[in-house]
């Protein structure tokens, strides 16, 4: 059984025993990190392009091609981390979309679009951790990610993931205003402030 997927997480406990051994091997054959104690560990592993081409390629293109011959327009991959080694592998497989884009781990929506244009669409890629900073830090991002090349189609602008613990709630209203504003949207309703997408 192969269950990696770009980037998995674990966490391994086993009552009176000693899994470092295990986790080392995990980690090895896995492209992984991560550790604990001898009794629990906990990391993350990553599919190489070379695992994902050889054990994800075939199958990803099996389902696509039945999909799009159907009418499906749009193959989207939850990618959390960093894609930025594999994209070429997983676009291969037939995946057109990628969410959440998350720039903590180094993702950059704008620069990706720049370099794949319309092959590669976009949910999210809205860094959440700049929610918890002041207004002028939310706007930056905004007016960064809310122009140029990814207001041309294949965005769905949105932060990549839940809104993180201790972000004021006039920063979450600051940031669905600012938002709207910059896509020439309408003010939201109150009742939209639940909605994490514009």
């Amino acid at each position: 059984v192969f269950l990696l997927l770009f980037s998995l997480k674990y966490a391994l406990c086993k009552k009176d025993g000693d899994l470092r051994e295990t986790v080392k091997a995990l980690n090895a054959a896995c492209n992984g990190r991560g550790g604990g104690k001898p009794f629990f560990a906990q990391g993350s592993v990553q599919a190489s392009r070379a695992q994902i081409e050889a054990f994800l390629q075939p199958y990803y293109q099996k389902i696509w091609n039945c999909a799009r011959a159907h009418g499906a327009k749009i193959f989207s991959q939850d990618s959390d981390g960093n894609m930025n080694p594999v994209i070429d592998a997983i676009l291969a497989c037939g995946v057109t979309c990628l969410y959440p884009c998350e720039p903590a781990a180094g993702m950059d929506m704008m620069e990706l679009r720049k370099k794949y244009g319309a092959r590669l669409a976009f949910k999210g890629g809205i860094d959440k951790f700049v929610l918890r900073g002041d207004f002028q830090a939310i706007r930056a991002e905004l007016e960064y990610k809310m122009s140029g090349p990814l207001m041309g189609g294949g965005t769905v602008f949105a932060i990549d993931h839940r809104i993180p613990n201790g972000v004021p709630l006039a920063n979450y209203r600051y940031y669905v205003e600012t938002g709207r504003r910059l896509l020439g949207l309408p003010p939201a309703k109150e009742e939209g402030w639940a909605r994490m997408a514009f």
